[in-house]
């Protein structure tokens, strides 16, 4: 088993908390309502998605899978 201090992909990605994470009794109406409002806030919104772009920043180009298949195949003979 691990621990993390995060649980959703976006967060685990970033290293840090860049969107709440609401589950189990933590995901109510208030909760969730507190957080969408917050969202409608432009400029929380705009920092919000610069923090998402580079998070997926960090992922990198898609293809990720045709490109560690290429390198493999390099190592084949034939």
């Amino acid at each position: 088993m691990i621990t993390a201090e995060h649980y959703g992909l976006v967060n685990l990605i970033a290293g840090r908390r860049l969107a709440t994470e609401l589950i189990q009794d933590d995901l109510n109406a208030e909760a969730l309502a507190r957080e969408l409002l917050a969202l409608l806030d432009p400029t929380r919104n705009q920092s919000m998605r610069e923090e998402l772009q580079a998070a997926a920043d960090k992922l990198g180009e898609p293809g990720a899978s045709r490109r560690a298949a290429q390198a493999i195949l390099q190592f084949i003979p034939g």
